[in-house]
């Protein structure tokens, strides 16, 4: 593997779809979406309603930073 960089299991989040469980308010800083079998807390720069799609474009720690899949 030498030269070659392999992604972390968080990298490979990167890009997915998630859906939302608890609608993300970037006001009050809530919001929590599901990808694959696991939950996360998420954030956005604008809301998203419960059970809208989501774009997953990085991750901070334990929080997903997410947009709308129309955006």
């Amino acid at each position: 593997l030498r030269g070659r960089e392999v992604p972390s299991n968080v990298d490979s989040l990167l890009g997915q779809t998630a859906i939302v469980i608890a609608a993300i308010d970037p006001i009050e800083n809530t919001g929590r979406v599901r990808v694959n079998s696991e939950e996360w807390r998420a954030r956005a720069d604008a809301h998203i309603d419960e059970k809208e799609r989501v774009r997953i474009e990085r991750v901070e720690g334990a929080t997903l930073r997410v947009v709308a899949m129309d955006s």
